[in-house]
């Protein structure tokens, strides 16, 4: 008998791109439509909201929480394209917790083999969380490439049952209790309907066409990725350049190709000049309509938001620093954290680190004369300004200095 597929927004983790963009628009208020009866969050000492927890913005990308899971202290990444959580294989080991059905995991970069777990209970300051439906996956491979230890990865099971407020600005979040919760003013409200295994589905204009169904996906780093059934039009690629690049997830990781969209419009909010990576191949199910992409953290990072599923929406307000400029690579290197150094998994072929004669394989040990080891991110610098010389001591001892530059 053949194993059953577990499809997992999960592999929409990815290459680290982001983008600059401005908005233009003035907040309105919303409506409050009913709560339908629907599950329900607890909330210890009768609170009916956690109150602002501070989490860890990774390079502003994605949301670590701190958290316990069976009782066990933990980080864990909150990921809205989850289909349902997961532990790493090891983390899941390390709590006994016996697989139960042995299951293929399907993301952007394949599949890879699964487990279905117990029922988990997780507790989030006073949130509690309990028989949260989860599988274990080794998830290696996607944190060297994310850069950060990826023990747990709480899914749609969150999301479905409490609103969630994100203030970016403040490193900080809020669970409610959707029956109490009332927005302040000053949000624009977007529909969040239900997509293929329990993802969300937003409306937005890509470059003035739409809107277009696209994927909500917290746990995605790049800002917009495009599906090949958008992107492989005859012409959408014309007039458009475009570069090498290195992702994917739950699968593995592969050669993409990126580019960069005008605009990108949602709850009359306007984004411009976005990097856009081009999935190599559909990855929804078969006789389900296909999203035009995934939009990703980098995007709703510019908003105060409200992921408010059990009302089908999101609700957004700018934030104060919504035009700022974001972060994206300069070095042309995709590096894995690998025994104390970073690994080259790939080099991009229109980079200056190509035309030094960087290539695959390389091992770079130090950083500015500080050991890979001792650097709590040891890939932040592929983030830096053009311009910037950065000096990489190379495990055969010679030193190499890298300018980082624009390459796309």
């Amino acid at each position: 008998m053949n194993q059953p597929i577990l499809r997992m927004a999960l592999g929409a983790l990815a290459c680290l791109l982001l983008c600059t963009a401005a908005m233009a628009a003035s907040p309105a208020a919303t409506d409050e439509p009913e709560v339908p009866a629907a599950g329900t969050v607890r909330f210890a000492d009768g609170r009916r909201n956690s109150g602002w927890l501070d989490f860890e913005f990774f390079r502003e990308q994605r949301i670590f929480l701190p958290a316990r899971v069976n009782g066990r202290d933990t980080m864990l990444l909150l990921d809205s394209g989850a289909e349902m959580s997961v532990l790493d294989s090891a983390f899941a080991e390390s709590l006994g917790l016996a697989r139960t059905r042995n299951v293929t995991a399907k993301g952007t970069g394949g599949t890879q083999d699964a487990s279905f777990l117990p029922a988990l209970n997780v507790e989030i300051g006073n949130l509690r969380l309990d028989g949260v439906a989860a599988a274990a996956v080794d998830l290696s491979g996607v944190s060297a490439m994310v850069g950060h230890a990826l023990p747990v990865v709480l899914g749609n099971e969150v999301f479905a049952q409490a609103t969630i407020e994100i203030d970016f600005a403040q490193r900080r979040i809020r669970f409610h209790d959707p029956a109490s919760f009332r927005p302040p003013a000053g949000f624009r409200s977007l529909a969040a309907t239900h997509g293929p295994e329990g993802i969300r589905r937003i409306p937005a204009t890509l470059e003035g066409e739409g809107p277009l169904s696209f994927d909500f996906d917290l746990g995605n780093g790049s800002p917009v990725l495009v599906s090949a059934g958008h992107w492989r039009r005859e012409g959408w690629l014309v007039g458009r350049r475009t570069a090498g690049a290195f992702g994917g997830g739950i699968g593995g990781m592969q050669e993409q190709r990126v580019t960069r969209v005008k605009s990108l419009e949602l709850a009359g909010f306007r984004l411009r000049d976005l990097p856009a990576t081009l999935l190599p191949a559909e990855v929804s199910n078969p006789g389900t309509s296909p999203a035009a992409g995934n939009l990703g953290l980098p995007v709703f990072r510019r908003f105060h938001l409200v992921v408010d599923y059990p009302r089908d929406r999101l609700l957004l307000r700018p934030a104060e620093d919504a035009a700022r400029p974001f972060m994206h690579d300069r070095s042309g290197l995709y590096v894995l954290r690998e025994d104390g150094a970073l690994k080259v998994a790939y080099v991009v072929p229109e980079s200056a680190a190509a035309q030094a004669g960087w290539q695959a394989g390389d091992l770079i040990e130090t950083v500015n004369g500080t050991p890979v080891r001792a650097l709590a991110d040891p890939g932040a610098w592929r983030l830096g300004q053009a311009g910037t010389t950065v000096r990489l001591g190379m495990r055969d001892g010679s030193t190499r200095a890298l300018v980082l530059a624009d390459y796309l």
